[in-house]
Parts: structure tokens; C-alpha cells; sequence
């Protein structure tokens, strides 16, 4: 297979405005050079990379590039200069390594190098070092001039943050309504209010999408409370406070409370479903009491924008469960109150295949699901008063017993999330 040779040019946002060495005039440089030596135009192949730095090889372009040295497919790597290739020293000997490794040799155009002797190589490695100094400087140059605008209580960065305008000199002023909304989704949130409710709230009523790690750095950062965190060091004078530091820590604390359980928390992992086929996903709520913080769980269909507590799906099918795993219920009233809610739960799971069928219409579906909804309640509170062993086993069992005996009973449960209903119960 005949090699092919290789121009790689790059250019990074800087160089093209400061240096003008943009990608097409890279591109024309390497080739009059080729052209010096007559190279057939055919067995050229670039590798162009537009607006990305040469502070790494971790580069789409230069990584392909590399990829066809290492599988033999390239005989010469021509270059405008060197740094377009790699500005750390580290990153040029891995690169002469590579290089030499594969047979493959390397022209940078404006600094003349020849890897294959000693001197080559030399040269090379003092060109790297300068380079990388050169990139250093440039870093260290620009963190002085960030630094010198917050030491004038400006702040440095391009965007304005959420809460807040900034000014043609760089100064923060309070953004009323982002700064209201703010303080209404903290607000939430320390009332209960999960981060996933929030985002939902966020978009319901101010029409703004974020996502769940965007609200919950937009309620904890330091900046809300008036202090700007730069380079280890707090900054107190660079713009004014959205909420104070206390209502801050507070949202913080609520956050944390909030934290997924462990899975074993959720009886129906994985196993909820709603009636169009969304699987739901699990969220816990916290609701702060006197002395105690109450926990509350809940199956979510990102779909219907529905949730459904945990409590309220065991009350509607733990005697099911347990006569599914147990036909001898120790009592025989407790036998007659099985039977009684197996037949409404027939009847609901019916009443549900003939509207998804089209032999009733939705209104009807809703009138006859609701009255069905009563009985079920009303015979499912009647059990749960009975002194049954099983029920008494189940309710002394810990979180993963329970979720235990639900796997082994329990496939996928649908359900109607406007009316918190359990429509049907595939078993195993």
C-alpha cells in the first residue's frame, strides 16, 4: 500500500486574529513546499482543525492523524510551524517517539526541521520548550488582567450570570426578575421541592429550560450572597447579594436531604409504568417537620408531567401481593375481602382494555374508573384492619425484604397518573 503524506494545519480563535495564520493559508504553505520536491497532489490527505487550542494532542483531527502513522498509512507529517502541532514538551517527544517508531518523518515549513538526525531532534525540543513558554506567558498575562479587573470589583468573565446584568464596564448590577426567580425556586425547594420538580416549576412558569445540575448551581453558588470566589480568594465588593448566606447554607442542607435513596428505598423499581408506556423514573421529597424530616417517595412520568407516592400504589396492591405470594390467608374474612378486590381490580383492568380498544369513549372510561377507585379503597382499608399474618410480616420488614418480595411477584405496573390509579398488574 503506498503511504500517503500528511498536512496538518490548525488554528485556535487567538492565533487567526492576532497572527493571521488562518487554515487556508497554512494549507497553501505546505503545499508550495511539496511542490519544491514535485509530490504527487494525489498522495496528499489534510487534517484541518479549526478553533481549538495545541495545549493538548487531544484533538479529533490529530488523533486521526495519528491513528493512520501508527497503522503505517503515512510516510511525512508536513507542518506551517511546529507549535501547530503540539506546544507542550512532553506532548513533542511522545510525538518524535510516534514518529520515529513508524518511519514517519516530520516538515515544519517555517522552522526548517529534520527529525532524522540528532541535531533535528535537538532543535525540535528547543522549539517545544519555547513554545510552551510562550503559551504560559500568554496564561499568565491574561489571569493578570482578570485579576486586575476584580481587584477593581469588575467581573471578569464574558456572561453575565444568571441573576444578574453587567454593564459595557464590566460591573453587576441585580437583575430583578432573574433574581426573583431565583429566589422563588429557593423558596420552593426549602418548602420540599425536589430538583427535578423544580426544573418542571422553572418551565411551567417562567418558560425557562434548565436542567437539574443547572437550578441546583444557580441556589448554591457563593456569588448569590455577594461573594465572588476567584482563584482561592473571596472577593465581598464586586456586585450586591441576591439572598442572604443563611437562606444559602439552608438551600444546601435541603439539597443534600434530597438525595436519592438507595434503590431498595423504592419497592417498584423499575417497575412503574404509565398508561401511554413511559417507564417512570424515582424521586424522593423532603418535608421538614418540628423535630424530624419526613421522607416521601414517588414514581415520575417525565411525559405526562405526573407523580404518584409509593404509599398510594402499596395500599392499592399490597393484598394482591401478598395472596399472589400466600393463597392461605390466615382468616377467612380475610379470604372473602382477596376475592372482593380481585374482581374490582378485573373490572378496572377491563375498563381499561375496552377504552384502549375504543369500545368506550374517555368519559365514560374516567366515570366508571373512579367509582372502581372507591371500592378499591374502601376494600383495601378493610384488609389492611384485618389481622392477617402476612400483612403483619410485611409491615415489620425492611425496605429490602420488601422490595425482595415485590421482584419476585411483580413484572410491570401501569398506571393512570391523573387519577393515581393502578390500572393493571403484570405478574412473573
Amino acid at each position: 500500500m503506498d503511504k500517503k503524506i500528511a498536512i496538518y494545519v490548525r488554528v485556535s480563535s487567538r492565533d487567526q486574529a492576532i497572527n493571521g495564520f488562518g487554515l487556508d493559508a497554512q494549507e497553501a504553505k505546505c503545499r508550495q513546499y511539496l511542490d519544491l520536491y514535485d509530490k504527487d497532489p494525489n498522495s496528499i490527505v489534510l487534517y484541518k482543525e479549526k478553533g481549538i487550542s495545541g495545549k493538548s494532542t487531544n484533538r479529533p483531527q490529530m488523533q486521526e492523524m495519528m491513528k493512520d502513522v501508527k497503522e503505517n498509512k503515512i510516510s511525512m507529517i508536513i507542518v506551517y510551524k511546529l507549535d501547530r502541532l503540539t506546544r507542550s514538551v512532553i506532548d513533542t517527544y511522545k510525538l518524535l517517539y510516534e514518529l520515529q517508531e513508524h518511519n514517519c518523518q516530520l516538515i515544519a515549513v517555517i522552522d526548517q526541521l529534520d527529525i532524522n538526525s540528532a541535531n533535528g531532534r535537538m532543535i525540535v525540543g528547543i522549539l517545544a520548550v519555547f513554545a510552551q513558554w510562550e503559551r504560559e506567558v500568554i496564561q499568565e498575562r491574561t489571569l493578570d488582567g482578570l485579576q486586575a479587573m476584580v481587584n477593581q470589583g469588575k467581573y471578569p468573565y464574558a456572561h453575565s450570570p444568571f441573576g444578574w446584568n453587567k454593564d459595557q464596564d464590566k460591573f453587576l448590577s441585580v437583575n430583578e426578575f432573574e433574581a426573583n426567580v431565583i429566589n422563588d425556586l429557593a423558596d420552593h425547594v426549602l418548602d420540599g421541592m425536589s430538583l427535578l420538580e423544580s426544573k418542571t416549576y422553572l418551565f411551567s412558569k417562567y418558560g425557562i429550560r434548565k436542567h437539574e445540575e443547572t437550578i441546583k448551581k444557580w441556589l448554591t453558588r457563593a456569588m448569590n450572597s455577594g461573594v465572588f470566589q476567584y482563584h482561592g480568594k473571596d472577593y465581598l465588593d464586586i456586585f450586591p447579594a441576591i439572598m442572604s448566606e443563611e437562606k444559602r447554607i439552608s438551600i444546601i442542607d435541603s439539597i443534600k436531604e434530597h438525595k436519592k435513596p438507595e434503590k431498595d428505598q423504592y419497592y417498584f423499581y423499575g417497575r412503574i409504568y404509565c398508561t401511554r408506556g413511559h417507564k417512570c423514573i424515582q424521586v424522593v421529597t423532603n418535608k421538614n417537620n418540628s423535630n424530624s424530616v419526613d421522607k416521601y417517595y414517588y414514581y415520575y412520568c417525565k411525559e405526562c408531567k405526573k407523580r404518584i407516592n409509593q404509599e398510594t400504589i402499596l395500599k392499592q396492591i399490597l393484598p394482591q401481593i401478598l395472596s399472589y405470594k400466600n393463597d392461605e390467608i390466615k382468616s377467612k374474612e380475610g379470604k372473602v375481602k382477596i376475592n372482593l378486590l380481585k374482581n374490582i381490580r378485573r373490572a378496572i383492568d377491563q375498563t381499561y382494555e375496552s377504552y384502549s380498544s375504543g369500545l368506550i369513549d374517555f368519559a365514560k372510561y374516567i366515570e366508571t374508573l373512579t367509582v372502581l377507585k372507591k371500592k378499591l379503597a374502601r376494600v383495601s382499608n378493610q384488609i389492611s384492619g384485618l389481622k392477617i399474618k402476612t400483612f403483619e410480616s410485611f409491615r415489620k420488614s425492611s425496605a429490602t425484604e420488601k422490595r425482595s418480595l415485590v421482584e419476585s411477584s411483580i413484572d410491570k405496573i401501569i398506571i393512570d397518573m391523573n387519577l393515581k390509579l393502578v390500572i393493571k398488574i403484570i405478574w412473573k
